[in-house]
């Protein structure tokens, strides 16, 4: 099932991120596919001159690190996950909401609700999340 997942800091909401990924449960611990960057050729680069330390590897190591949350938090014994696409805006400082807008896009996928408390939400802002059949 694929989720959309949109979520904007508190203290400055000009900084935003946005994750579409696929998720469903898997008879594997986890297995991720990042598609969103197969025509990166650098993963060192940063995303924006306006974060210089937000990379693609860090990106796409924060998504694999939210996936492994909702593995846990949904009690199932894998995931599958493939990253579809995937924005920050406003000079994201680093790649933590990536792991959080992760999470909350496979739990929306595999269940129809975007589990979350205000802790896991790290200082971040759930604007929405949309499931697509």
């Amino acid at each position: 099932m694929r989720a959309t997942t949109h979520i904007t800091k508190r203290s400055d909401p000009t900084q935003q991120i946005t994750v579409t990924l696929d998720a469903s449960i898997s008879e594997q611990p986890q297995e991720f596919h990042n598609t969103a960057m197969k025509d990166v050729l650098d993963m060192e680069q940063p995303l924006t001159k306006e974060s210089p330390y937000l990379t693609f590897v860090a990106v796409e190591s924060a998504c694999m690190s939210g996936a492994f949350y909702a593995r846990r938090k949904l009690g199932v014994n894998g995931v599958a996950v493939e990253l579809l696409s995937y924005s920050a805006t406003g000079g994201v400082e680093n790649a933590e909401p990536f792991a959080v807008a992760t999470m909350i896009g496979i739990c929306e996928a595999i269940t129809g609700v975007p589990e979350c408390d205000e802790a896991e939400m790290c200082g971040w802002k759930l604007v929405s999340v949309e499931r697509q059949f």
